[in-house]
């Protein structure tokens, strides 16, 4: 199930367990640059960190919490400015 991969995924690349809370939505966006830049389809879940340390595991660049109006403009992917904003109006911020 996807959900049981987020939270096996989450655990292994930041070293927090996570509890669901719901399913914001999906995305799809392209990984890489050019003709040839294969799609992805992306599911995004809303989570709490119950218990453990983050810690940046050999996936992970930098690990931070930020307020919702604290976050980077300069994201990884383009799809996840849409994900900030659907999160933002969600929490009743704008």
């Amino acid at each position: 199930e996807p959900a049981d991969g987020v939270v096996r995924e989450l655990l292994e690349e930041t070293g927090l367990a996570i509890e669901l809370h719901g399913f914001l939505g999906m995305w799809v966006d392209r990984y890489g640059d050019g003709a040839d830049a294969l799609f992805t389809l992306n599911l995004y879940y809303l989570a709490s960190a119950d218990a453990g340390e983050p810690v940046a595991q050999d996936d992970v660049v930098d690990l931070q919490w930020f307020l919702p109006d604290e976050v980077p403009t300069e994201l990884a992917f383009p799809h996840l400015h849409s994900v900030i904003d659907a999160w933002r109006q969600g929490m009743g911020v704008d």
